[in-house]
């Protein structure tokens, strides 16, 4: 199995959705973060997406992003 590829596929998905701004509706909003969604064009149910801004450091997020912790 061709993991690297499947992981690639994958980010692609993921970006693609973060690029994506139409059909987004916000399900909940507070003043550090939205969460918005959409019906999946892939599977029945939705979408989620999290948006918002961190005001920290890379080297602070990036392992709690990455599941490093």
């Amino acid at each position: 199995m061709d993991y690297k590829k499947i992981a690639d596929d994958v980010a692609q998905k993921i970006l693609s959705y973060s690029q994506d701004t139409s059909g987004w509706k916000v399900a909940k909003s507070t003043k550090d973060i939205t969460v918005s969604w959409k019906p999946s064009n892939e599977y029945p149910g939705n979408i989620y997406r999290g948006e918002g801004i961190l005001l920290e450091i890379p080297e602070k997020v990036i392992p709690y992003v990455s599941g490093q912790i």
